[in-house]
């Protein structure tokens, strides 16, 4: 599993966060975005875990 976040900067002088993560073997991808880099990496272990996925390895 690869995750990554980075942070976009918005038009509107707001930044905003984008969690990535590609599950090898099952080519699925989730993507996620917010305000606050821990509410994208919260929101992106929720999606991966409703899938039975892990970020812990």
């Amino acid at each position: 599993m690869e995750l990554g976040l980075r942070v976009s900067g918005g038009s509107r002088r707001s930044d905003n966060w984008i969690g990535d993560a590609h599950l090898r073997g099952d080519e699925k991808r989730f993507v996620v975005r917010a305000d606050e880099k821990l509410t994208a990496f919260l929101e992106l272990e929720a999606a991966l875990a409703a899938i039975g996925g892990s970020t812990t390895g």
